[in-house]
């Protein structure tokens, strides 16, 4: 599933918040459900599994709660 981070994610996206960064409120979008993030993982709210992210998600997670410049981008899941 191919995952688009906008800008407007970007700008609601709350660092160092789980449910609330960019990554989780654009796979919630895409996934039509709650998913939650953390630094190199993910998780559904329906299923509980764990999955992981790829590194380049994870690195624009740690950029972005260091409130480091980021862009909009997609990623595949």
């Amino acid at each position: 599933m191919k995952i688009k981070v906008t800008q407007k994610d970007i700008d609601r996206g709350v660092k160092n918040d789980c449910d609330s960064c960019p990554i989780a409120l654009a796979m919630s979008k895409a996934f039509g459900h709650m998913i939650s993030v953390n630094d190199h993982e993910y998780r559904s709210r329906i299923s509980f599994t764990y999955y992981p992210l790829p590194v380049d998600v994870q690195n624009f997670i740690g950029h972005f709660d260091c409130e480091d410049q980021v862009e909009p981008f997609e990623f595949e899941v």
